[in-house]
């Protein structure tokens, strides 16, 4: 079995092409996945935490305080593993804006969400 990661609106890369095809050819199932390319920004922004460019993480975390704020947004910035890495910036970041902007965007998951909550405590938050 092979398994095809899609983000929703795009066809399959020159590579996931080759790989069907070799999959085909020796007779695997294909099993395709597929993600929402908001769910890719989400990603990509929690990412963005760990990068060694302040403005990277500075941008990174205003936009996800934003989209903190959506129901949906908030369980995919939590399955992403969102809430361990702002909890992380909260404890070790010397830089004492992206401390409270880190803080913020938890506040905005925490927000009427009981398993945000019980992620952030469990994470140190």
């Amino acid at each position: 079995r092979m398994v095809q990661l899609r983000v929703a609106g795009f066809g399959l890369s020159p590579m996931q092409l080759l790989e069907q095809t070799v999959a085909e050819d020796n007779g695997l199932n294909i099993e395709q996945m597929m993600i929402q390319e908001c769910e890719v920004q989400l990603q990509s922004l929690i990412e963005g935490l760990s990068c060694s460019d302040v403005s990277t993480i500075e941008r990174s975390l205003i936009e996800l305080g934003k989209r903190a704020i959506d129901a949906d947004n908030k369980v995919s910035i939590r399955k992403a593993g969102g809430v361990e890495r702002l909890v992380g910036l909260v404890h070790h970041t010397t830089i004492s804006q992206h401390r409270g902007l880190a803080a913020a965007a938890l506040r905005n998951l925490a927000d009427n969400s009981p398993e945000n909550q019980l992620a952030i405590g469990e994470a140190g938050g």
